[in-house]
């Protein structure tokens, strides 16, 4: 899950960002957005939570953890800016972005028991 470093290609004078990442595990790939928690969280199995929004125009949607989720609730004027210093975007590549869904989403919700009547 690593950053290749280009942050950017000139083509014919306008700036173009790049659509992929080297990631060490999967290869070069598209990449997506999740906040450091679930990267720590991939490596490390802890339960942080897995939170994406619905309005994406990439290949996967932004994505993060319970603790920046309720940063964000608690916290509902401030600036994006200070949102995304709290969260620490990081990139990943899309099987990354999808092994981390299942981890930290899918498999809790699978063993999650259903509320009591």
């Amino acid at each position: 899950m690593q950053y290749d470093g280009h942050d950017s290609h000139a083509h014919d004078g306008c700036e173009i960002a790049p659509q992929q990442i080297n990631c060490t595990k999967h290869g070069p790939h598209d990449f997506a957005i999740v906040c450091m928690h679930i990267c720590r969280a991939i490596r490390g199995g802890s339960s942080v939570g897995f939170f994406w929004s619905t309005d994406t125009d990439g290949p996967r949607p932004d994505a993060w953890c319970r603790s920046c989720e309720l940063w964000n609730r608690q916290h509902p004027g401030a600036p994006l800016k200070e949102w995304m210093q709290v969260a620490n975007f990081q990139l990943l590549c899309v099987h990354c972005w999808d092994e981390a869904k299942t981890i930290l989403y899918d498999r809790f919700h699978e063993t999650a028991e259903p509320p009591a009547d």
